[in-house]
């Protein structure tokens, strides 16, 4: 009997996150390539994401069982159930982003979002970890809302 690998697996539960995503996202406005509304970006990258995890699964699906898992490193007996936490824990917050964001609006969901998918992959250290979180919820914010005038929901901030 074949094994599930760690990429398919992991590769489901993105595509159950995105699944989830795009439900709590399908009220938002869509808009137009010319005059994007407030829903055009989630929902492109929404389905974007489900696609990407819909050809990963296929392809784990059709490869060989003895070559499955061949790019992987030896594992540890206890490295696995550390790795599939981490992919879960990675996996909550992404199902947990859309709500949270409705509510703490997107700088400060964004930010923590990250920090913690960065700090559940393990990343970087702590100081590194918020760094980039922050370095990214700023860049993104600046791109969206001041080059392409897309409106996030203010939050707390608003």
């Amino acid at each position: 009997m074949r094994r599930l690998s760690p990429t398919l697996i992991g590769a489901a539960a993105v595509a159950v996150s995105s699944a989830f995503y795009l439900i709590h996202v399908r009220d938002l406005p869509f808009g137009e390539p010319g005059a994007p509304e407030t829903g055009f970006v989630p929902k492109i990258l929404g389905w974007f994401l489900l696609f990407l995890c819909f050809l990963l699964i296929l392809r784990e699906g059709f490869r060989p069982a003895s070559t499955a898992t061949s790019g992987l490193p030896p594992a540890e007996p206890s490295a696995p159930k550390a790795g599939y936490r981490r992919a879960l824990a990675a996996a909550a917050v992404l199902v947990a982003y859309p709500v949270f964001m409705t509510h703490a609006g997107f700088i400060l969901a964004t930010g923590l979002g990250l920090l913690a998918i960065f700090r559940a992959i393990q990343y970087r250290s702590w100081p590194g970890s918020i760094l980039a979180a922050a370095a990214i919820t700023a860049v993104s914010y600046f791109v969206f809302t001041g080059l392409l005038g897309v409106h996030f929901p203010r939050g707390i901030f608003g």
